[in-house]
């Protein structure tokens, strides 16, 4: 098809979303101009905003606005465990479960790993359990 530069390149710029080929965006691309040019700038705003102010957790390296994240500064944490997570969207995930009570720790940016291994228990009985969610 024949569109205009700006099309291409907002189509173009949508893929580098996970899971978004060339007729996702394309869709996503013609729904945003065609149906919902206010969700698409609201779009842009909040994505403008995140990337200007959300940086790492001092502590985890979770994303937050904050220096210190919501968990890491949370009182009510157990801070003797400590579930270490590939990335931010781990803790999204154990999160969900409501059960886990500790703090996290996100590894720093790594090819991925092929098996995570057993929790480790260390001797001043503190332990690290460490999590993979995604396949």
């Amino acid at each position: 098809m024949n569109s205009s530069p700006l099309i291409d390149q907002l189509m173009e710029a949508l893929r580098c979303l996970p899971g978004v080929g060339p007729k996702s965006a394309q869709r996503m691309t013609l729904h945003l101009l065609e149906r919902n040019r206010e969700g698409g700038k609201k779009l842009g705003e909040a994505l403008e905003l995140a990337l200007e102010r959300v940086g790492n957790c001092v502590q985890c390296r979770t994303l937050t606005e904050e220096a210190v994240c919501r968990i890491c500064a949370s009182a009510s944490r157990d801070r003797k465990i400590c579930c270490v997570v590939e990335s931010p969207v781990d803790i999204y995930a154990v999160e969900q479960s409501g059960i886990f009570r500790g703090i996290y720790f996100v590894l720093p940016a790594i090819p991925r790993l092929k098996a995570m291994p057993q929790p480790i228990i260390w001797q001043n009985n503190s332990s690290i359990a460490m999590s993979r969610c995604r396949a």
